[in-house]
C-alpha cells in the first residue's frame, strides 16, 4: 500500500510535533506551508521536507497530497479548511476548530457535502493511555456514577510579559479558553460519554494588557504567525 502524503500547514505544532508521528505511523510529510517563505525553507531543511510554500492553492492543486493538517492560528481555520474540503483532500484541523460558533456549524455541514473524505479535529489528547484508561474504567461502572469532574491546568506559558503572538490576541482565537480550555471540554465528554447539555462559566483575563518592548512589538506581524 502506497504510503500517505501529507502536507503541514504551520510551522509550529505541525513541525515540533505532528512531523516526526506522521512518519513514524507511515505516512510522508511532502509539504510544508508557511505564511513566509523563508521560515518554510527553515522547517523543510530540518525535516528533509522536499517541497515548501507560501501559498495555499499550491497544496490545494498538488496531486499527489492526500491529507492536509492544519495548524494556523484559529483565525485562518474556517477559510482553510472550507479550501482544502473543496479541492477533495482530507483535513485534520487543529482545535479550536474556528472562533465562532456558527463558523463551526458551517463547516461541520459543508463536509457532509464530502462523505468520503476525512474532516477531524485533532484531540489529541483522546488517544493518550491514561485518558483511555480513564475512559474504559468509567464505562466498565469501576469507580461508580459520575457526579462531579474537576478540571485543572497549570502553565507557565503566558507569564513572560513580552511574550505576544496569536495566543495572546483575542482577534486572532487567542486565549486559554480556546487553546487549553477545549481540551477539557472534549476530553470531559470523552472519557464519561455525556454530552455537556449546559453552560454556566466565569472568565477572567488576568493580565490585561502586556508589556510590549519595541523589538517585539516590530516582530508582532511574525509571531502572530505560523503556528
Amino acid at each position: 500500500m502506497a504510503r500517505m502524503k501529507v502536507a503541514i500547514v504551520g510551522t509550529g505544532w505541525g513541525a515540533r510535533v505532528q512531523a516526526p508521528i506522521f512518519e513514524a505511523a507511515g505516512m510522508t510529510v511532502s509539504v510544508v506551508w508557511a505564511r513566509h517563505r523563508h521560515t518554510a525553507q527553515r522547517i523543510a531543511r530540518q525535516l528533509n521536507i522536499p517541497f515548501v510554500t507560501d501559498k495555499l492553492s499550491a497544496i490545494l492543486s498538488h496531486e499527489e497530497i492526500d491529507l492536509v493538517s492544519i495548524v494556523t492560528p484559529p483565525a485562518t481555520h474556517f477559510d482553510f479548511t472550507k479550501q482544502v474540503l473543496e479541492s477533495g483532500k482530507h483535513v485534520l484541523l487543529e482545535k479550536p476548530m474556528t472562533v465562532t460558533p456558527e463558523q463551526a456549524v458551517e463547516l461541520a455541514e459543508l463536509s457532509k457535502r464530502y462523505p468520503k473524505q476525512l474532516c477531524i479535529i485533532d484531540h489529541e489528547l483522546r488517544f493518550l493511555k491514561t485518558v483511555q484508561t480513564m475512559k474504559e474504567l468509567i464505562a466498565a461502572g469501576r469507580i461508580g456514577s459520575i457526579l462531579n469532574v474537576d478540571g485543572q491546568i497549570t502553565t507557565g506559558s503566558r507569564l513572560h510579559l513580552h511574550k505576544w503572538n496569536w495566543w495572546s490576541d483575542i482577534s486572532q482565537g487567542g486565549g486559554a479558553l480556546s487553546a487549553i480550555g477545549s481540551h477539557v471540554i472534549d476530553t470531559l465528554q470523552n472519557v464519561t460519554g455525556q454530552r455537556i447539555v449546559n453552560v454556566s462559566a466565569l472568565v477572567k483575563t488576568n493580565i490585561k494588557q502586556r508589556v510590549v518592548s519595541m523589538s517585539s512589538d516590530a516582530n508582532h506581524n511574525n509571531n502572530n504567525n505560523n503556528n
